[in-house]
């Protein structure tokens, strides 16, 4: 392994460590206990909360290669471009897992509590976090250099096309089920 990639793996999981240790915290002082139901969450929880870090990387090195503004610093541009996105993220994907609160089933209003709390926590964390771990971790400086894949492009559909193909895809799934 080289360096860059381990220090973007660090800066990856620090806050998911940090959101699910406060997600603890919280679900100990707000139900109790972590039942095995519940436990499980914490896959979940910290696959779905990797990706705020991912996406942040991600756009730190298109800061770096193609800045979004005149503010010197690419740290700040990336948490002002991207943190928003990652902000709406979470609001649309933990608003699901709170309307399941309101199940009469304990296990079910247990689980999107955790779940929508999990999320929240880590990008608080990850928000909280970015600039300190990423100057602590000089992601800045090795953000530009190439990674896995990055010299491949990605195909890009246009809007009406994306709607047609993820209504098929919804049609499929919803027929099958």
């Amino acid at each position: 392994f080289q360096s860059r990639y381990v220090a973007a793996v660090i800066s990856i999981f620090i806050p998911v460590v940090l959101g699910l240790s406060m997600t603890a915290l919280v679900t100990k002082i707000f139900i109790g206990h972590i039942n095995i139901i519940t436990g499980f969450l914490v896959g979940i929880i910290s696959g779905i909360g990797s990706d705020y870090g991912i996406h942040m990387l991600w756009r730190l090195r298109l800061e770096l290669r193609e800045p979004s503004s005149s503010d010197p610093d690419p740290l700040w541009r990336t948490l002002k471009t991207s943190g928003w996105a990652n902000f709406v993220t979470i609001v649309s994907t933990g608003l699901c897992f709170f309307f399941m609160c309101g199940s009469s089933l304990k296990v079910f209003s247990e689980f999107g509590f955790v779940c929508g709390v999990g999320l929240g926590a880590i990008l608080f964390a990850k928000l909280g976090s970015f600039y300190c771990t990423s100057k602590l971790l000089k992601l800045e400086k090795i953000a530009d250099k190439t990674f896995l894949f990055s010299n491949r492009e990605l195909p890009i559909l246009s809007s009406l096309r994306s709607f047609w193909i993820a209504f098929g895809i919804a049609a499929v799934v919803a027929i099958l089920s």
